[in-house]
Parts: C-alpha cells; sequence; structure tokens
C-alpha cells in the first residue's frame, strides 16, 4: 500500500492506495501527529510514501516515516520527472 500526501496552502489531502486503486481519501488542515498515526494504523501494509507540499513538512514526519520502515519520498521541483512542468515558477506550484 501506498499513502500520499499533497499539502497545499489551505488543505493537506491524504490517500492510500493499494494495487487495485484508491482505498481513503482525507483531508486535514494542519500537520498533526494523530492523523497520520491513525492512517498507518488502519492501514498497517503501508510501505511506502510520496509527499508533495507548499509548507514546510515538519521535522517528526520523516523520522516517523522510518521508523515504520515507511520508504519516504518528497515530491518537489527540483525532481527529474518523466514529464515537463510548463509553469513559469515551478517552485511555487501547489
Amino acid at each position: 500500500m501506498n499513502l500520499v500526501i499533497d499539502a497545499g496552502n489551505t488543505l493537506i489531502k491524504n490517500a492510500v492506495y493499494n494495487s487495485a486503486g484508491l482505498v481513503m481519501v482525507e483531508s486535514h488542515s494542519a500537520w498533526l501527529p494523530d492523523w497520520i498515526h491513525s492512517v498507518i494504523e488502519r492501514f498497517p501494509a503501508i510501505c511506502s510514501a510520496l509527499i508533495c507540499s507548499t509548507r514546510e513538512i515538519p521535522g517528526w514526519l520523516p523520522e516517523f516515516m522510518e521508523s515504520r520502515n515507511i520508504v519516504y519520498q518528497e515530491l518537489s521541483h527540483t525532481m527529474e520527472l518523466p514529464i515537463t512542468i510548463g509553469y513559469e515558477s515551478p517552485g511555487t506550484l501547489g
């Protein structure tokens, strides 16, 4: 299972996927350990997480992921991707 988190200016959306597709979607207004713990407890088969954020990612999050043996990757505009971002300032793209 995979956890995907999109932290925008207004909401932090998270979704869980498995090989069949979307399993769960939620949204939150802030980075809180409680909801991250809850997702991991409900879906213990999560083995990877992809996070895209316009906000600062809290320092405890990568440590928490590592402690649960979840492979953690932050998606940013500086990563090499198989797509081209045509936005004028990709670093500000939400």
